[in-house]
């Protein structure tokens, strides 16, 4: 009776995607992964620039092994299903090892149809992101002015906000894909002006937050927490 499971694993996937796991159980250790076979498609790191990546295929312990806590193991069994585990594992690493002359030619396969699968989708995009019209940089520039006259001219100090700040938050999205994003302007305490984007307020600088408006989609764009009027009404009579 064997006192290690192997868990279930699909070479042709792994060799597909050019690196992966089997792994091992062992009785007597807490990790699902006590021993693994490790197959990897990789460069030496002393390789010359421009050489092939090399498949490899090694047999390796967990990093750190702990003790099952309610085993009634002795530490000398465990070990042994440790030994056990690893002379399975090595087993069928040589087993893997025999055909591995053919997974090059796999992974070229597989990789020709992710590039396919890349490009299908990034023309999609294209497309989708070329039907919602932007916002431009004309009006990105005056959005963002608007932005730092609004926050310039509010109280700072206790008054202005939880954290001392006054914010105002502008609601954007992506061309195409309508992913949300939120640009952020206060002023601290010092009085400077602050530009922040996403959920975590991630420091960006004015011309960057001009960049990401003018590049988003107008029909998505949220100005009503900046006392903006209509943008698209704006860049209409920007035309004038």
């Amino acid at each position: 009776m064997n006192n290690y499971k192997q868990t279930p694993f699909n070479l042709n996937s792994i060799v597909a995607q050019g690196n992966g796991k089997i792994c091992y159980m062992v009785d007597g250790y807490r990790e699902k992964d006590a021993v693994t076979i490790e197959i990897e498609r990789k460069r030496d790191h002393y390789s010359e620039p421009g050489t092939e990546p090399k498949w490899t295929i090694d047999v390796a312990c967990a990093r750190w092994l702990e003790r099952e806590r309610d085993s009634k193991l002795s530490p000398l069994d465990a070990t042994q299903n440790l030994i056990q585990a690893m002379s399975s594992a090595l087993a069928q690493a040589r087993e893997i090892e025999s055909n591995k002359h053919t997974f090059e030619a796999q992974f070229q396969v597989a990789e020709a149809e992710r590039k396919r699968i890349a490009e299908e989708e990034a023309a999609e995009a294209k497309v989708k992101a070329d039907a919602d019209k932007p916002v431009g940089m004309k009006l990105a520039k005056q959005i963002v002015e608007h932005m730092k006259s609004q926050a310039r001219n509010t109280e700072k100090g206790r008054y202005a906000g939880q954290n001392g700040d006054q914010e105002m938050t502008l609601m954007l999205a992506d061309r195409g894909t309508r992913r949300a994003h939120e640009i952020t302007v206060h002023k601290s305490w010092a009085g400077l002006l602050l530009f922040s984007h996403g959920k975590y307020g991630a420091r960006i600088a004015k011309n960057d937050a001009m960049v990401m408006i003018a590049h988003s989609a107008i029909d998505a764009l949220k100005v009503d927490k900046i006392n903006f009027v209509d943008p698209k009404l704006v860049k209409f009579m920007m035309k004038f």
